[in-house]
């Protein structure tokens, strides 16, 4: 089973399409189960558990894969059997900015960037879901140990050739269309080009720079040398054959993605033991 460790702003969207489509049925965007203690309900430990994708597998016993905000490296997700976890990171920077800006866009009267990046949940964001806390030493730590793939947003096509060997299941199909890309980036470009927010973004994401920079300088490239020398060219063939994808349109891709939909209540957030 793979678990996708979704960080906001951050290619989920259309990974998840992807794996949607992959996967079928066999994937879920996880929930927490309703009997949760109230103090794991609070909202920095609101987090998928092993016991979580244990109640889920009983339901659907097909399960192959889950994603979601709720999965952390964090958690004893480790614990399942047979559970590898995975996430994709983005230059600390860019992602805060592009943050803001969906903040924007789907909230107009939401508070000046000066103030909003002042709030805790908004800063570190991909160390802290990675370990829990602004701790970037951490989170190298527990990726090193616990999280067994890291894809890059800006290397995302190279990243799905490297991942579609990784999950080594013929299942697993990366073509894709963007989903969920912001039609102009003009909030995020004004806040990386101005040099005082910049320095705003910079400060609020020490702890991510160190994590980011460690997975760009040591992680992916490890990740491509151990891919071997057919990389380049099996990524050129996937770009020509991205080209030409299209989604399926057929009546057989309408009934999976309807029973998808219908079933997915149930599958991800289960029921009461």
């Amino acid at each position: 089973m793979i678990g996708f460790i979704h960080i906001n702003k951050n290619v989920g969207s259309t990974l998840k399409y992807i794996l949607r489509r992959s996967f079928k049925g066999g994937h879920c965007d996880a929930r927490i189960w309703p009997k949760q203690e109230k103090d794991e309900r609070e909202i920095e430990k609101r987090v998928l558990t092993a016991r979580d994708v244990t109640r889920t597998k009983f339901v659907n016993p097909w399960l192959q894969s889950v994603s979601g905000h709720l999965v952390t490296g964090y958690s004893d997700l480790d614990q399942v059997k047979g559970m590898r976890l995975y996430t994709f990171l983005r230059d600390p920077v860019e992602r805060t900015a592009s943050h803001y800006q969906f903040f924007k866009r789907h909230i107009p009267d939401v508070m000046p960037f000066e103030e909003w990046i002042k709030n805790p949940h908004y800063r570190n964001v991909q160390a802290r879901k990675i370990a829990g806390k602004d701790d970037g030493e951490l989170a190298i730590k527990i990726l090193t140990e616990k999280v067994s793939f890291v894809g890059m947003q800006e290397h995302f096509d190279e990243s799905l050739v490297l991942m579609r060997k990784w999950i080594g299941s013929k299942a697993f199909d990366p073509h894709y269309k963007p989903r969920n890309v912001s039609k102009t980036k003009a909030v995020a470009n004004e806040l990386t080009s101005n040099p005082k927010t910049l320095e705003l973004l910079q400060e609020s994401n020490q702890e991510d720079i160190k994590l980011y920079k460690y997975a760009k300088e040591v992680v992916f490239p490890q990740q491509l040398a151990d891919y071997g020398p057919d990389f380049q060219a099996d990524l050129a063939r996937f770009l020509e054959e991205n080209k030409q994808f299209t989604k399926d349109k057929s009546k057989a891709g309408k009934v999976s993605r309807g029973l998808y939909w219908l079933f997915l209540p149930l599958i991800s957030k289960g029921g009461t033991f």
